[in-house]
């Protein structure tokens, strides 16, 4: 390569370092940050039952809610009949809260049925019976669950014996679960 042509790459090099740099000064633009804090306090979270501090788990013995002098040491049999009162309670908590309680039952008689009344006309579902509480409600909201197990039923009578026979103790549990309410936004 000869000598000129050498000259004339150079400069068209540096003619070409110096419209980038120029250009880089026409897109310049001016950069700030800013720096900040922000706070939050976050809502506490208490959901209870009344009834057995922060468990979630109840056992209602049912032989201790009927009292009756036909039976011994407050057992129960056909023709008897209770409630379990259930109470939650958000406590100090700063959220509002739906909650379930569902019923589990082994051993438990046939002809022996969970009402959500005291009439005994409303099964209490499978899925359990649900509550809602607000954020800084300290009074416990209260749930009963009422039991029967009747004295006549069609057919149950031999199945009544049979299980009199042959079942001692059943258990009942009600499981209660509390879910956080979501928060609804305000708008401006």
């Amino acid at each position: 390569m000869s000598k000129k042509k050498k000259t004339l790459v150079a400069a068209f090099v540096v003619l070409g370092m110096v419209a980038l740099g120029m250009g880089a000064f026409v897109y310049a633009k001016y950069v700030s940050t800013v720096t900040g804090q922000g706070t939050a306090q976050v809502a506490k979270w208490e959901f209870r039952t009344a009834n057995e501090g922060k468990t979630d788990l109840i056992k209602c013995e049912l032989g201790k809610t009927y009292n009756a002098t036909t039976l011994a040491n407050g057992k129960i049999a056909p023709g008897t009949e209770g409630k379990c009162t259930i109470k939650v309670s958000n406590g100090e908590g700063q959220v509002g809260v739906n909650y379930t309680i569902a019923v589990a039952a082994s051993g438990k008689p046939t002809n022996l049925k969970f009402d959500t009344d005291e009439a005994h006309t409303t099964a209490l579902p499978t899925t359990g019976v649900t509550g809602h509480i607000n954020a800084g409600v300290t009074t416990p909201d209260e749930k009963v669950i009422y039991w029967l197990w009747p004295y006549e039923t069609a057919g149950g009578d031999a199945t009544d014996t049979s299980e009199g026979e042959n079942v001692d103790s059943m258990t009942i549990d009600f499981a209660i679960t509390g879910v956080q309410v979501q928060p609804e936004v305000q708008q401006p």
